[in-house]
């Protein structure tokens, strides 16, 4: 169980870093940009965002499969 477990998760970190990495990398370019208090306030708002960000993702991955089926009826009849 835990060796299935592992050969899931491990291929996933590469992308989990990158995407930690993008999500700081605005905050470092914005730092150099304007003031420190701004760049909280940002990363407040982006916070406050990311739960919604992270159901419309879902949402979007979860549909995609039957917008990839509606997709392909509407080729067919074409």
């Amino acid at each position: 169980m835990l060796i299935g477990s592992m050969r899931f998760s491990l291929p996933l970190i590469p992308h989990l870093v990158a995407q930690w990495a993008l999500r700081l990398a605005d905050q470092l370019v914005l730092a150099t940009m304007v003031a420190i208090s701004l760049v909280g306030i940002y990363s407040l708002a982006a916070s406050i965002a990311a739960p919604a960000m992270m159901l419309v993702s879902n949402l979007y991955q979860g549909f995609m499969p039957s917008f990839a089926a509606a997709g392909k009826f509407t080729e067919r009849r074409s």
